[in-house]
């Protein structure tokens, strides 16, 4: 009786047993049911969501889905967002995809595309169970009423006004088509990612730039292309020859052998990035040294270290009559003593120059020299004494020459110097040193 009851018991393990297997297989087979909601749903292909911003907590993002699907007929879809790909769904915090802000912005490729999706409103409706209309829905639904069955290739679905979430995360939305419109018949499904990341912030400096140049240079020289040409310049003298009452020296004068002159102008070079414009100004410097402790006309043209008249109308002191800075400035007329400079252009594109912004000369210095034709000869043309005018400034401060209101880039002034004497001029060697400067404001 003891070998009947062993036996027994081991057919009741052995049963109990089997049905221990039998349990956990119908568990196993029962997890891609609860991890999918149902197993008879197709997945869909090639799909992707292509999103306007992966900036965090940025509003008006859109959401862009495409997919492909086997034939069927789609009445309803679930856009379902959620912090990962698979179990229950918690929405990225601070993302916002509720329907009274979610816009629905069109559809392409489905079965009988022309019959529209439009925004599903009705809450808790068969697996449409997140979209009570506030900020903390899950889901975002469409629907619309057509039977039809086609292919899907390259269908899309756009989304529009969502709120990107407020912290670095990837955003899993979960896709699923119906056949129904109550979204109770679930025939594809897949699960699309957008990452929200940080953005990259690239910091850089421009300098505030002002260069300048100043030299004299032969009129037969090509004219500097940029600032490193002309600080490369080694000139600084302008030498306007032979000075008599029978003519008007202008620089730049050709030089013979006994004129003693250069052939050269003035040029003033500037390039800067102020966007207020540049001022380009100039002051005559005082002699070094003067005869009897001089305080007369001595930003004057003028022989050092000679004593000259108070007077600076006196025609017999070794002092040259200044033309005025003011109005149009003074007319040089043969034989009528008199000295002073003008700017007869403003040369660009002299290489790499792009502005032609140093337009507005002070009139005393604008001066007529009407026979110019073309601004790259400007220094080469004979001065008009009828109408010429120039000027010079014998004051203690910088007198304006020219001016831009916004940026210069490598655009050269050209600068003449220009004298006659009058009889009782006296014999000398003359001379004056002044001094450039370039004001910019940034």
């Amino acid at each position: 009786m003891a070998q009947t009851k062993i036996q027994k018991f081991k057919t009741h393990l052995q049963q109990a047993t089997i049905l221990t297997q039998v349990a956990v297989l119908a568990a196993a087979a029962l997890v891609p049911m609860l991890l999918t909601g149902n197993a008879s749903a197709a997945p869909l292909t090639n799909r992707k969501v292509t999103i306007t911003s992966s900036t965090i907590s940025r509003t008006g993002v859109q959401y862009d889905f495409e997919f492909d699907f086997a034939s069927t007929a789609v009445q309803g879809i679930v856009f379902e967002f959620c912090t990962t790909p698979l179990g229950t769904c918690v929405l990225p915090t601070g993302m916002n995809v509720n329907r009274t802000l979610t816009t629905l912005d069109g559809h392409t490729g489905f079965p009988t595309n022309a019959t529209a999706f439009t925004e599903f409103v009705t809450n808790n409706t068969g697996e449409c169970t997140g979209t009570a209309g506030v900020a903390g829905d899950t889901q975002y639904c469409v629907s619309r009423t057509e039977a039809a069955a086609a292919v899907g290739t390259d269908a899309t679905i756009d989304l529009g006004a969502i709120t990107n979430p407020s912290a670095v995360q990837t955003v899993y939305i979960r896709v699923r088509l119906y056949s129904d419109t109550a979204f109770a018949t679930r025939i594809h499904e897949g699960t699309v990612a957008a990452a929200i990341v940080d953005q990259l912030t690239v910091n850089g400096r421009v300098q505030e730039r002002l260069e300048f140049c100043v030299a004299g240079i032969d009129d037969a020289d090509t004219l500097p292309v940029d600032l490193t040409a002309c600080t490369a310049l080694s000139d600084s003298n302008v030498d306007i020859g032979i000075i008599d009452e029978s003519s008007i020296a202008i620089s730049p004068v050709n030089v013979t052998a006994t004129n003693g002159s250069d052939d050269d102008f003035g040029i003033l070079m500037v390039n800067t990035n102020a966007q207020g414009g540049v001022v380009l100004a100039y002051y005559a410097e005082d002699p070094t040294s003067v005869l009897g402790g001089d305080t007369h006309q001595l930003k004057s043209f003028r022989v050092v270290p000679t004593d000259c008249n108070a007077s600076a109308a006196t025609l017999n002191d070794q002092c040259f009559v200044s033309a005025v800075n003011t109005g149009a400035g003074s007319v040089l007329t043969t034989g009528t003593e008199l000295f002073g400079m003008y700017i007869p252009c403003v040369v660009q594109n002299t290489g790499g120059s792009t502005t032609a912004n140093l337009t507005t000369a002070a009139s005393a210095y604008n001066g007529s020299d009407n026979t110019v034709t073309t601004v790259a000869d400007c220094e080469n043309e004979a001065f008009v004494s009828a109408t010429g005018t120039v000027a010079w400034n014998v004051a203690g401060t910088a007198d304006t020459l020219i001016s831009s209101t916004t940026v210069v880039d490598d655009e050269i002034v050209k600068l003449r110097f220009a004298a006659t004497a009058s009889a009782t001029t006296p014999p000398g060697s003359y001379t004056v040193v002044t001094t450039y400067i370039a004001t910019g404001t940034f």
